[in-house]
């Protein structure tokens, strides 16, 4: 599973998911810029670390294990609550995430 990373150091970051193996993060990506980018932002596709789901939901949350120095590892939840009981230790970040617009992405393509 993935999420679509939109932004720049400057202007901050928002993510946008998930994303399936079968899904054109390409064309996530470049829908995701357009409609929630400032200026010239640019986005990544970033693969979601494994964390315990015990209902294999869908994550609607990710939390990032934000490390300049080490990198960025995003891990996505189903709620926000069991998100933030996770990271708190960690001192992560929680960040919703944005809904990926299917249709909206087919429509502009």
């Amino acid at each position: 599973m993935y999420v679509i990373l939109i932004g720049d150091p400057v202007n901050g970051f928002i993510v946008a998911g998930p994303l399936h193996d079968t899904d054109d993060a390409g064309a996530a990506g470049e829908w995701a810029r357009a409609k929630y980018g400032v200026g010239g932002a640019d986005w990544w596709e970033v693969e979601l670390c494994p964390v315990e789901n015990e209902n294999g939901d869908e994550p609607t949350v990710v939390v990032c294990d934000c490390n300049v120095e080490g990198g960025f590892t995003f891990y996505g939840f189903k709620t926000h609550k069991a998100a933030r009981l996770w990271a708190t230790p960690l001192h992560g970040v929680v960040m919703e995430l944005l809904s990926i617009d299917r249709e909206d992405i087919a429509s502009a393509a």
